[in-house]
């Protein structure tokens, strides 16, 4: 009993030994987004808003073009209460860049209409 238990405990360790130290290498090995880490004041064209279960999907144009998407999340007090087609400023926290379309992470509450 003494054996199985200690071979039991030594392959109990390599096992959690092998999954804490492959988890974070395929994790960054299979990301395709960059992150660019900066607080900044942006103003985007509101171009449809995506209701969700927790919050919402604001898809956003720049002045050039470029295509954004933030979410909203009501349990941090955020509600963007404006419409398609309106300039919103928002701060963003960070802009993380993927092979489509530029993420945001807001300020909270940092989304407001500007016209």
């Amino acid at each position: 009993m003494k054996t199985f238990l200690s071979t039991l405990l030594c392959s109990g360790l390599i096992v959690l030994t092998a999954c804490s130290t492959t988890a974070p290498m395929m994790a960054s090995d299979t990301s395709s987004a960059t992150t660019a880490p900066s607080a900044q004041q942006m103003q985007l064209q509101v171009e449809m808003v995506r209701p969700t279960e927790h919050g919402q999907i604001l898809f956003l144009r720049d002045s050039k073009g470029q295509e954004y998407t933030t979410v909203t999340d009501f349990s941090r007090g955020e509600k963007f209460d404006g419409h398609i087609g309106d300039t919103i400023s928002l701060t963003a926290l960070e802009v993380i860049e993927t092979p489509n379309v530029y993420m945001i992470v807001p300020s909270p509450r940092s989304i407001k209409v500007v016209n």
